[in-house]
């Protein structure tokens, strides 16, 4: 059971990733846009069209590295953290397509933090030795 402070801590980590989550979602628009633009229609196998076009543009971008190890965590901090990362591309990837909303989208990634923000603590904590 984590201390008040520690809990204060968290709720901070949480409220930073979220507020640059959504900033994140926001400068990537015009790639669900795009993605839309080059795979028109309403059947399954175009919307998984259009989710794969956007995971692999947006993946390899230098925004989306940086927020990953910055409130997601790098492979260094947890051998959990490859996956960590996948779960949030595939938030971005679902909201994009819009196929789930940002308030779900948002309250996912929030309770994902926890385990993100007590990853990079220890990892921290474990840096001086």
């Amino acid at each position: 059971m984590p201390t008040p402070q520690e809990e204060r801590k968290i709720t901070a980590f949480q409220r930073k990733a979220l507020t640059a989550f959504k900033a994140l979602l926001k400068d990537l628009k015009s790639y669900g846009d795009q993605a839309k633009s080059e795979h028109k229609g309403r059947g399954q196998a175009v919307i998984n069209k259009r989710k794969r076009h956007i995971v692999k543009s947006i993946k390899s971008l230098p925004q989306v590295a940086t927020f990953m190890d910055k409130f997601v965590g790098s492979d260094e901090v947890s051998d959990k953290a490859y996956s960590w990362r996948s779960t949030t591309l595939y938030l971005i990837r679902d909201f994009l397509t819009g196929q789930k909303t940002l308030k779900l989208v948002g309250e996912t990634f929030k309770k994902n933090s926890i385990r993100s923000f007590k990853a990079i603590e220890i990892n921290k904590r474990q840096a001086p030795l």
